[in-house]
């Protein structure tokens, strides 16, 4: 029972930090992608996109302020999910933030999912618009 406590404290901790790292300024952020239909025997993980896909990822900087507004905007509606079925990763775009090193990280799969920082979110259709969105133009 207090094992059981002490991790949904942990969780809730864990949580709060994820959402004050978030509401931090942004200064830019970073999109590498690849064609959402590449097939791959296995599933990537978000640490293993680089490499698996190094030769043929594409990467773009993002630093236009209105594109980090709507960025900063829709995750302030970001929520956890417990559960997750895993993700295939095929967007993975890293924020950078102003006077800090700090470095907050997102994936997306083919079928909707984003994790960030490594945890499943809630299905969020419009920041999987938006992230897409930024992809197509180019």
């Amino acid at each position: 029972m207090v094992v059981l406590f002490a991790h949904n404290i942990l969780i809730a901790i864990l949580l709060c930090v994820f959402k004050i790292g978030l509401t931090q300024k942004i200064s830019n952020f970073n999109v590498k992608y690849v064609d959402k239909e590449i097939s791959t025997p296995y599933r990537i993980g978000c640490d293993n996109f680089e490499p698996t896909f190094l030769k043929i990822y594409i990467e773009k900087l993002i630093t236009a302020q209105k594109s980090i507004d709507e960025l900063s905007s829709l995750l302030k509606n970001v929520s956890y999910s417990k559960y997750s079925s895993g993700i295939d990763v095929r967007t993975k775009l890293i924020i950078f933030y102003r006077k800090s090193k700090k470095q907050t990280t997102i994936c997306l799969d083919s079928l909707e999912a984003i994790f960030i920082n490594g945890k499943p979110i809630k299905k969020n259709k419009k920041l999987y618009a938006f992230i897409n969105l930024i992809i197509r133009n180019k």
